[in-house]
């Protein structure tokens, strides 16, 4: 298994147990297998529980040489014996409710620092929406927001000279 191509994604080698790289035309598909990490149910404790084959999942990856990466994961899926509650491994390289990697994440948002950038430039690097990249901003930055001072002064007066704005307006606080 290629190391490095799997520390260029964040992922650990003990937890996979197969990985292929295919290169299509419009982006990069990997297929990754995980290895089994559970070791008792998360409802009730009980260690008797059967496997009840792979969950797929389809992750957006950071892009390799201007080329969108698609990551197909398997994780496995289990029914525990004594309280009948379906689970699955925990996913290393994504978040529960995110369709990102970690790293994608990580690199789009610092891809947004610069003030020039757009998101939709940004959504046509990833090959997803701008709305997504939208989301992404929204919940992973705590932008700080600023009160308005206790007194506020609006004052607008009128330009005599021909201008394209007549009426400008002044906002100064005390």
């Amino acid at each position: 298994m290629n190391k490095e191509l799997l520390q260029l994604f964040d992922i650990k080698d003990d937890d996979v147990e197969f990985f292929t790289v295919d290169n299509k035309e419009l982006n990069y598909e990997i297929n990754i297998i995980f290895k089994p990490s559970r070791k008792y149910c998360p409802n009730c404790g009980s260690i008797h529980f059967i496997n009840k084959g792979n969950k797929k999942r389809s992750l957006v990856s950071a892009p390799i040489n201007d080329k969108p990466v698609k990551m197909i994961t398997y994780v496995k899926r289990y029914k525990c014996l004594d309280c009948d509650f379906s689970f699955s491994d925990i996913n290393p390289i994504a978040y529960d409710a995110w369709s990102f990697t970690r790293t994608a994440i990580i690199s789009i948002l610092n891809k947004l620092k610069p003030y020039n950038t757009t998101y939709a430039s940004i959504a046509r690097m990833y090959g997803v929406s701008s709305t997504r990249i939208m989301d992404i901003f929204d919940t992973f930055v705590r932008i700080k927001k600023h009160t308005l001072p206790r007194v506020l002064l609006i004052d607008k007066f009128h330009f005599f000279r021909s201008t394209k704005y007549k009426y400008p307006s002044i906002l100064m606080n005390f």
